[in-house]
């Protein structure tokens, strides 16, 4: 008797066994990139251990990253998430002449989630993580939006996957895929007294197509955490009340939006060192828009979104 149990205890203990090993090599899981589809003014990126490059149409950059737009009213940075699992970043390589060349540009694959970074964005890439469990890809997707502007279309995702957008006093979420548009603007406190007091920070999150949350944390360090339908907006300055896009911004969006998918511009930053920070000359040199594949065009036609 003592025997068949121990038998049978040996065959479960085995099966169990079998069953994780299956699982474990059915859930693959890797860290994706990010590909700059096009930049307008200028712009840098902060790599992991590193200092501050110049971004390009066609950089590849790294999770981990920190990615700043210009503060000039024109410049924006476009940025396609999840492209290229396992790649390194071109920063350094020696191909890395050859993805400045104002031939290369980066056509962003369909159902592929794509970010548009605003003038004055800081942008950190925190997670960029894709998992295969057996016929679908379960993503983790977590952006730190430090401060500025930004709107995201947000591929369609699997059972499992999440997006997330943190910022200084919350988080922001997007649910199974969608569109979404977030400001952080840090503002100071003014006491009675007329004296500065603490940070504070002035939040919106918008969502024209799908739907998402956020959780927003006042100056009384009460947090509030907000459902955001489709065609909904949060704004900081009331955060009980969630209400209707309205129309202005609303056309921002889906104008911003339709950029995203035209062909690539890819812009030459031309450093000029007496100047401080990411101000920079540019030189542009665009694509034919309607002529995919066609030799690019020169002159300052470029314009920032």
């Amino acid at each position: 008797m003592k025997q068949t149990r121990s038998v049978i205890n040996s065959l479960l203990v085995c099966g169990v066994a079998f069953a994780m090993v299956s699982t474990l090599s059915a859930q693959t899981t890797k860290d994706q990139v990010a590909k700059v589809i096009r930049v307008g003014g200028a712009a840098r990126c902060q790599v992991p251990g590193g200092g501050w490059q110049d971004l390009h149409a066609g950089t590849v950059i790294l999770p981990g990253s920190v990615i700043q737009s210009g503060i000039g009213g024109g410049s924006y940075v476009d940025v396609a998430l999840g492209s290229g699992g396992g790649a390194r970043s071109s920063f350094g390589s020696p191909d890395y002449a050859k993805i400045v060349s104002p031939i290369v540009g980066y056509r962003v694959p369909t159902k592929q989630t794509v970010l548009h970074l605003y003038a004055n964005t800081v942008l950190g890439l925190d997670k960029l993580l894709a998992s295969q469990t057996g016929a679908s890809i379960v993503t983790e997707t977590e952006i730190d939006l430090r401060k500025g502007h930004v709107l995201g279309d947000v591929k369609r995702q699997s059972t499992g996957s999440e997006f997330r957008i943190r910022y200084p006093k919350g988080v922001a979420t997007v649910n199974h895929g969608g569109v979404f548009e977030m400001s952080v603007e840090a503002v100071t406190e003014v006491k009675q007294a007329g004296t500065p007091g603490g940070e504070l920070y002035h939040v919106t999150f918008a969502v024209s197509e799908g739907s998402g949350s956020i959780t927003f944390t006042g100056p009384d360090g009460v947090a509030v955490t907000q459902t955001v339908l489709s065609m909904q907006g949060f704004d900081s300055g009331n955060p009980t009340v969630v209400g209707t896009i309205p129309p202005p911004e609303l056309a921002n969006m889906q104008g911003t939006l339709t950029t995203l998918s035209l062909p690539p511009v890819v812009v030459e930053l031309i450093p000029d060192l007496g100047e401080v920070g990411i101000q920079y000359n540019n030189r542009f040199v665009t694509t034919t828009v309607g002529a995919p594949g066609g030799s690019p065009g020169t002159g300052a036609t470029a314009s920032g979104q």
